[in-house]
């Protein structure tokens, strides 16, 4: 009750005539003095503040789009800089790291290409049951479970160091392909995107220095190790992830700040009409 009645003074002190302007310069004061200590976000915060309590205030409106212009435009030309730090020390990591991928991309189908480590390609590594990662240009991971044997009809992937263990949710149907290659020999290709990944890329990751069981889950699992060949790798590829992930965003967050400059110089904040 104590509560209800204090808010409801609130309010009418800050409807009131008198106290609506009085309110309206202290939130557009306290901006000032956020931004001058460097903290942006509550600086912006206060502003929006302004907008929303007091819209009749059209001169206060006027002075709190015009200091959110200007901590707007600081933000976008003092992010750069940074950004390019990023993307330069980004690039330098991903060109120690590319010479061991291969590119794919079909520009006539394709936006996005596709990277993959040229030992564990495709057609090096027909007739035997391996896992393959690839990692598309922005660092998403994909991994390809290759089965070849009896027909087993394989759903789900588990990744095993000792008693620990990460698997995949049962994978739909559609990206899983079944060949039967002879009487007795069936080919099972399934693709585990980031969507079903659970973390698998990263687990094989931190563990490859230890003994790394693969279990092929289904009407007759299937149990496999990887090799050292295989683990470093997986080990290799989530690192490049990693790096072209970083790259990417930081590419992307460079490209909006450059946009939202161009749109901030293009804004004359303090000729807004608000009659």
């Amino acid at each position: 009750m104590k509560y209800s009645i204090s808010l409801a003074l609130l309010l009418f002190l800050l409807t009131s005539c008198g106290g609506v302007r009085k309110n309206a310069e202290y939130y557009i004061e306290q901006s000032r003095c956020y931004y001058a200590a460097g903290n942006d976000t509550l600086a912006l915060t206060m502003l929006d503040s302004v907008a929303i309590l007091f819209p009749k205030e059209i001169e206060n409106r006027r002075i709190a789009d015009t200091l959110r212009w200007e901590i707007q435009m600081k933000q976008c030309v003092t992010s750069i800089p940074m950004l390019d730090s990023v993307i330069e020390i980004a690039q330098y990591k991903l060109d120690s790291l590319v010479k061991f991928f291969k590119f794919y991309k079909d520009t006539l189908y394709q936006d996005i290409g596709t990277y993959e480590h040229r030992i564990l390609t495709t057609e090096r590594n027909t007739s035997r049951c391996y896992l393959k990662p690839s990692v598309d240009e922005n660092g998403a991971v994909t991994i390809t479970s290759f089965y070849y044997g009896a027909r087993a009809h394989h759903n789900q992937l588990k990744v095993s160091v000792d008693s620990f263990f990460v698997e995949t949710p049962v994978i739909p149907s559609e990206n899983i392909s079944d060949f039967q290659l002879d009487e007795s020999e069936y080919k099972e290709v399934i693709i585990v995107d980031s969507t079903y990944l659970n973390g698998i890329d990263e687990y094989i990751a931190a563990n490859a220095d230890r003994k790394i069981r693969i279990t092929l889950k289904g009407e007759k699992p299937y149990v496999y190790y990887l090799n050292g060949t295989e683990k470093e790798i997986f080990y290799t590829t989530y690192q490049f992830a990693n790096i072209l992930s970083i790259y990417s965003k930081t590419i992307n967050q460079k490209s909006k700040a450059i946009q939202k400059i161009e749109i901030l110089k293009q804004r004359n904040i303090k000729l807004y009409d608000y009659e």
